[in-house]
């Protein structure tokens, strides 16, 4: 009831109660998305890191809400270690990206790459494989290769106007140089 009058802090609180009082791993996850949504990120730290328990159904959400808060409370190793454990565990496109964007955060430039390929092997979405060939044309200095996979994409896929463009903008790029 509170949640749908947007009175997150109250309901938040009852989640929590809620879980001690049962040791229901599903009150724990929906306190630690309200503490995320509310910006309560060392509350969901120590919440989450007091109860990682793992082979539970709401073990990847706790996981990941407590790794999401890692990097906006700035621990970057910790960060890392989290979202790798998230990776391993569960195969999903999210996590690859979730990965991903740490390290592009971190200026880890090649293994952002490397995850935002492993993600694109998931889904094959036009989406991450322009991401990737972002990071390869701006930052990893493969400006060929990015141009080449591009347009290998779009010679097989009916032209797409998003990855043509973008193709398109490179071109443009390199002849202003």
């Amino acid at each position: 009831e509170y949640e749908s009058q947007k009175k997150y802090n109250s309901s938040r609180e009852i989640y929590l109660k809620l879980f001690k009082k049962t040791n229901k791993y599903e009150y724990l996850a929906n306190y630690l998305n309200l503490s995320f949504l509310l910006k309560d990120y060392k509350n969901v730290k120590k919440h989450a890191s007091l109860n990682m328990i793992e082979n539970i159904k709401q073990e990847e959400m706790i996981l990941k809400i407590y790794t999401l808060s890692l990097l906006q409370l700035n621990e970057k190793e910790e960060t890392i270690k989290y979202a790798k454990k998230l990776v391993s565990k569960f195969y999903h496109k999210s996590n690859h990206t979730l990965l991903a964007s740490i390290y592009l955060d971190l200026k880890e430039y090649e293994k952002a790459e490397e995850e935002f390929e492993k993600a694109y092997k998931i889904d094959k979405s036009m989406e991450t494989l322009q991401t990737i060939t972002n990071i390869q044309y701006f930052y990893t200095n493969q400006k060929e290769k990015s141009k080449n996979t591009m347009l290998g994409y779009i010679q097989k896929n009916s032209y797409p106007f998003n990855l043509s463009l973008q193709l398109l903008s490179f071109y443009e790029k390199d002849k202003e140089k």
